[in-house]
């Protein structure tokens, strides 16, 4: 089951930057992420949200290539690679996996201005493990699916850090 990890920064740059290094080290990373974003409040209260995973290019890529395999199959290759990548990226666009888009917004819209927030959906995280990757950041916990004990855990340590 994937856990959810809701971390508020007092900096607009920083759930970025946490964000870029949990990606960097994946290999050791404690954490499978599964889906992130990050949203950020600019100092003159607009609202700015980012997807690690867009759909789109990923599914467009992957209709390209079922439509070029078809389109060889039927001895048109052009024509299954332009309609394949029509309909992958489409149906990219349409699709979303992961965190749910009117939650981050809810979350976002209570952020401060000159903050930002940091969303992960991991598939092996506890308490324990995010805490490691966590740690070393200057952040609050917003919002877990570890339940009260392992919510309070991280909040703890992370209010401790500071």
């Amino acid at each position: 089951m994937s856990e959810l990890i809701v971390v508020a920064f007092d900096d607009e740059f920083k759930a970025e930057e946490v964000l870029l290094d949990l990606t960097r080290r994946q290999q050791g990373y404690q954490l499978n992420q599964e889906d992130a974003a990050v949203v950020i409040r600019k100092a003159d209260g607009q609202l700015l949200i980012r997807h690690s995973h867009p759909l789109t290019a990923a599914m467009g890529a992957h209709g390209t290539f079922w439509g070029l395999l078809l389109g060889i199959l039927l001895l048109n290759p052009l024509a299954g690679v332009i309609v394949g990548g029509a309909v992958g990226a489409a149906a990219g666009s349409l699709q979303h996996a992961g965190i749910e888009d009117s939650f981050i917004k809810e979350l976002g819209a209570k952020a401060q201005p000159s903050t930002s927030i940091l969303f992960i959906l991991d598939r092996e995280a506890t308490p324990s493990s995010a805490l490691q990757e966590l740690e070393k950041f200057n952040g609050r916990v917003l919002r877990t699916s570890f339940g009260y004990a392992g919510e309070q855990m991280l909040r703890d340590a992370l209010a401790s850090k500071k």
